[in-house]
């Protein structure tokens, strides 16, 4: 059961260009689990070819539950999808989460399977590493990150 609610509000939109952008975006979903999933933009519009996906600018996520560490993403844009919740975000993305920093171009969080893929330019940073990867997959549920990479044609992946 998901509960979902969105809450906008709209400002001095006069001109064609700006006819369709909502300012102050917020919205939050709750799986089935008990994890809640929220979403903050400084303004948005729905997209002219698919009515469910809404694209963000300047976008704040958090992922939390009861039970663990709260995951933060902030990235310059971001398209939600209404339909099925799930989100991708792209340019300058930063997820942070415990002592944990990983920055990349993209990710893509699929809400059913509680999976993020962070993929182009992929640096994790922990307090006594570093590591670079061409993709990374996040367990949203235990911060568990499977590292995928190809360094002269060899493909690497560690768990």
């Amino acid at each position: 059961v998901n509960k979902n609610k969105l809450n906008s509000s709209i400002k001095d939109i006069n001109d064609d260009a700006s006819r369709n952008l909502i300012k102050e975006i917020e919205y939050t979903t709750t799986d089935k689990d008990g994890n809640t999933y929220n979403i903050n933009a400084v303004s948005g519009k729905t997209d002219k070819k698919n009515k469910s996906i809404f694209n963000l600018n300047s976008v704040n996520g958090k992922i939390s539950n009861d039970q663990e560490i709260e995951i933060f993403i902030k990235s310059d844009f971001a398209n939600y999808n209404s339909s099925n919740q799930n989100s991708n975000f792209f340019q300058n993305v930063v997820i942070k989460y415990g002592e944990t920093v990983i920055t990349c171009n993209n990710l893509n969080i699929n809400i059913e399977n509680n999976i993020a893929k962070a993929y182009e330019n992929v640096v994790v940073t922990k307090p006594n590493s570093t590591i670079k990867a061409e993709m990374i997959t996040l367990d949203l549920i235990t911060k568990d990150i499977n590292i995928s990479s190809n360094i002269n044609g060899i493909d690497i992946k560690t768990e």
